[in-house]
């Protein structure tokens, strides 16, 4: 069910309540009871008034020993609301200690009575003061008499004492009486008072004052309700409150809309979050309220630092993860990444409370040191991973390098390995023996060291140096000093030893070759000069010329290609001289032949030759004898070459010669692929 959007208290319990009290009430003014004075009231005064209660609220009522000089025509008060201007009417009496004229039935004047207290009742909130005034013009009189006391007085009245000084105000009370009084004025709240006046009263009962609390869901549909003393909290009865994903739930103080969509719930600003401690003093509407769950991210430098460095929030909107991470802070030398509790933070991790996040640290640059026979050989910086590269062998005389140890281990490094730290590589060294390579002079003299090698016992040389060259000699062999023994690769080392280059003399002839034309004028043009040195075995040594020459516009008109009227030349050693020197010319001159080349491959069958390929117009000299320029073929191997004297003006062909190449194919019986 729903609770009705206005309530009316006096359709709530607690109005029903006083609906049925002031009944009873008015009944017994209007009934007197044995031994007390009837109190009339005129049916037009009766019918004139009505019971109005602004909020469910019991009523006030005033100790009825209490009322001196009450008037005939006193009765209950219509419950209107007191007017401070204190209307002589009676009607509405002020709500605050006030002077006025008119009659009230709740005046008390202060004499010498004895009084007995009747027992406080509750004052509802939301009771108007100086209820239960009697309206009418009746003055108080002088007299004695016996009647009920009014229930309810102006909360807050003051009592007045003979000599008009104001009194604290009493709790109200609801009590019967009789008494004798002289004449008082009737003023509610009155600071004055006329007059003697006694009187007993008995002890009334107490009435307890409870509120209703109201809750309503999320579609401000009722949820549950329950009364709540005045001024007590609301303790146990606080219902658990109604979950929504992603947000955290509460209580708090609203209302009850119609919205657009129908009946809807409203959280009144500001905030009043209702917990189990809420004080009641009130009717209370009390609503869903929700705060979107929020978590917080806080980033430091080092897991014991104090000062975040940087914060983020995640909700529901970003799935509890953080997208927007914020840079890892540098650090030189070293590679850095965010992690927690859980590990490593990344935009996957999933946020169910607030998260503290810190930079972790690995070095990523790392010195590699080789060390060699105590002292740095070399040294390098690497990236973490980067694949170690090996420096060249250190050299110790009289100690051979055996390989690279990791400092105070056995590990060998060979190199190629990941480097993921700093290192410190160590040099193995065995002894070895030196071999040393020398050159000496006639007078065996050493005059160069070629090269020197350590190597252990029993181990073969196996480096050697180059071939030496000394002038007007021939290198034959290395010797080991001293001796006629050979020294070569596979000589085994069983200690020190010098080994010596062997020479031989020999004969070194000159020959300078020369290459001209004839100019335009008759004159020789030299245009190039060789100069040749060979050894007496080389002889007779052959010299082949250039094929042309271009020759200069300068020298000949229009500067046409020549051609050696020779090509080649025969040198014997009879063409030296003393000094083993001679010179070669080679006159070059226009072409008076064009021949061919032509280029054959044998057949399959070996008995003949298809042409592959030629060339024509070649330009040459009569008489001259000309080798044909040799081509190669992917699929053909050189079988002849052959030169011929050029004896024809034109047609001439000179052949070059090949055979094919024989190819191997390989092929699986049960499978594979055609080879074109």
């Amino acid at each position: 069910m729903k609770f009705d959007k206005a309530i009316d208290p006096r359709k709530s319990f607690s109005g029903k309540v006083l609906s049925v009290f002031l009944a009873v009430v008015m009944v017994v003014s209007m009934c007197p009871l044995p031994g007390f004075g009837a109190v009339s009231v005129a049916e037009s005064e009766l019918e004139d008034q009505s019971l109005v209660v602004s909020e469910p609220t019991a009523p006030s009522v005033t100790d009825e020993a209490t009322q001196t000089g009450v008037s005939d025509q006193s009765t209950e008060g219509s419950g209107q609301e007191a007017d401070p201007s204190g209307d002589p009417a009676g009607d509405t009496p002020a709500a605050t200690p006030a002077e006025g004229d008119g009659e009230g039935d709740t005046a008390k004047g202060a004499g010498d009575g004895d009084v007995t207290e009747g027992t406080d009742a509750t004052v509802s909130e939301g009771a108007t003061e100086g209820e239960n005034a009697t309206e009418g013009d009746a003055a108080a009189v002088e007299g004695e008499g016996t009647g009920e006391g009014t229930d309810g007085a102006a909360e807050g009245s003051t009592e007045g004492d003979a000599e008009g000084d104001a009194i604290e105000p009493e709790p109200t009370r609801a009590g019967e009486g009789e008494g004798e009084g002289t004449e008082g004025e009737g003023i509610v709240g009155a600071t004055e008072g006329d007059g003697d006046g006694e009187g007993e009263g008995t002890e009334g009962e107490d009435e307890v004052q409870t509120y209703n609390v109201y809750f309503y869901d999320r579609d401000g549909d009722a949820y549950t309700s329950f009364a709540v003393e005045a001024g007590q909290t609301i303790g146990s009865q606080l219902p658990a409150t109604i979950s929504r994903e992603d947000y955290r739930a509460y209580w708090a103080i609203g209302e009850i809309v119609e919205g657009a969509q129908g009946t809807e719930i409203r959280v009144i600003e500001p905030v009043t979050i209702v917990t189990a401690d809420t004080v009641v003093n009130g009717e209370m509407t009390v609503v869903p309220y929700y705060e979107k769950i929020t978590y917080t991210v806080s980033f430091y430098q080092s897991e014991d630092a104090t000062e975040a460095y940087a914060t983020k929030t995640v909700d529901a909107d970003t799935s509890y993860c953080l997208n927007d991470i914020p840079a890892v802070p540098a650090r030189s030398g070293y590679t850095g990444k965010w992690v927690y509790a859980g590990g490593d933070f990344s935009n996957t991790v999933h946020m169910s409370a607030d998260t503290k996040v810190w930079a972790e640290y690995s070095q990523s640059v790392f010195t590699v040191t080789f060390m060699a026979d105590g002292e740095e050989h070399s040294s390098a910086t690497y990236y973490k991973n980067d694949t170690l590269t090996l420096p060249s062998e250190p050299v110790v005389e009289g100690k051979d390098f055996v390989k690279w140890v990791l400092q105070g281990t056995d590990t060998e490094i060979v190199g190629g390995e990941k480097v993921t730290s700093d290192m410190v590589i160590e040099a193995v060294f065995a002894d070895s023996y030196a071999v040393r390579f020398v050159i000496l002079d006639d007078e065996g003299q050493v005059t160069e060291t070629l090269s020197q090698y350590f190597r252990a016992a029993g181990e073969a040389i196996a480096t050697m140096p180059q071939n030496p060259f000394v002038a007007g000699k021939v290198f034959e062999k290395w010797v080991i000093q001293g001796t006629d023994t050979e020294v070569t690769a596979d000589t085994i080392v069983t200690d020190t030893m010098t080994v010596v280059a062997v020479f031989r003399n020999v004969d070194v002839y000159s020959i300078t070759a020369e290459y001209y034309y004839i100019n335009d004028s008759g004159n020789e043009v030299v245009f190039n000069t060789d100069l040749l040195q060979v050894e007496a075995h080389e002889l007779p040594y052959t010299i082949t010329a250039p094929a042309s020459t271009q020759t200069s516009s300068d020298q000949v008109d229009g500067g046409p290609i020549y051609y050696p009227e020779t090509p080649t030349a025969t040198v014997p050693e009879s063409s030296f001289d003393a000094e083993h020197a001679t010179t070669v010319r080679f006159k070059y001159v226009p072409y008076t032949a064009t021949y061919s080349f032509v280029y054959l491959l044998k057949d399959l069958e070996g008995d003949g030759y298809t042409e592959i390929d030629r060339e024509d117009n070649i330009h040459g000299v009569l008489n001259s004898y000309v080798t044909p320029t040799v081509k190669t073929f992917d699929y053909a191997t050189l079988e002849l070459a052959q030169g011929a004297t050029i004896t024809q003006a034109e047609g001439q062909e000179l052949q070059v010669k090949y055979t094919r190449k024989n190819f191997q194919l390989t092929y699986e019986t049960n499978g594979g692929t055609y080879v074109a």
